[in-house]
């Protein structure tokens, strides 16, 4: 099955084949078609497997038709690292797009709202979280 099939944006599919892709993992092909029609997926997949390209491409393919000067997606990491990551595939991914991305990272403060600590701006159109698990001190909280 090419990505052709999965009824996705043309300027996605220019973007898929710059980077060299053909066809869909399994895990692309099994997900991003309930995706598109706005259903939750629940998936597991090994590592290199294709899992970030499968729950971008239905969000990108969304973002393309709709208003822009607002945050309009919100995708939140476990680490500052794999949110690096997935702006890098999304910014790869949506290279023929209008769409941009900002990583912006969130610590939990007590009683407070929680601050951005690095990057990105109010206009982007993808944003991640990421916590680091710690307090802003960078040890555990004591009770």
């Amino acid at each position: 099955m090419p990505f052709g099939s999965l009824k996705l944006h043309s300027d996605l599919l220019r973007g898929i084949k710059e980077l060299g892709f053909v066809k869909p993992t399994p895990i692309q092909a099994d997900a991003i078609p309930p995706a598109m029609e706005g259903r939750d997926i629940l998936a597991a997949a090994a590592t290199g497997s294709g899992k970030t390209a499968a729950f971008l491409l239905p969000i990108l393919h969304k973002l393309i038709g709709t208003k822009r000067g607002t945050t309009r997606a919100l995708i939140v990491t476990p680490t500052r690292e794999l949110a690096a990551q997935i702006v890098q595939e999304l910014n790869e991914l949506a290279v023929h797009t209008p769409i941009t991305a900002a990583a912006e990272s969130t610590v939990p403060r007590s009683g407070a709202p929680p601050r951005p600590s690095q990057g990105g701006t109010a206009t982007s159109d993808a944003r991640r979280a990421a916590g680091r698990g710690r307090w802003p001190n960078g040890r555990a909280r004591r009770a």
